[in-house]
């Protein structure tokens, strides 16, 4: 996902869905592009939800289109 780490973005929906996906044995990657004001309280949610080992928060990045190829690609608002 690209994007501002913030609440309207609905980050941690995302991640609830990574434990769901992770519960079912699912072998997947989630890459989170951005930066944003909530990035560590994102990063706590990740850690207490058990699934960094999925997430990776890659912070800004100036080449977004270079992740752009990936199977799935998600963009949300809340």
């Amino acid at each position: 996902m690209t994007g501002r780490l913030t609440p309207q973005k609905g980050y941690p929906y995302l991640l609830e869905s990574i434990k769901i996906l992770k519960e079912r044995n699912l072998k997947f990657r989630v890459w989170i592009v951005g930066d944003g004001e909530n990035k560590e309280e994102l990063i706590e949610k990740a850690r207490a939800l058990e699934v960094l080992d999925k997430v990776e928060f890659l912070g800004f990045q100036d080449n977004v289109f270079e992740f752009l190829g990936v199977i799935i690609y998600m963009k949300n608002n809340v």
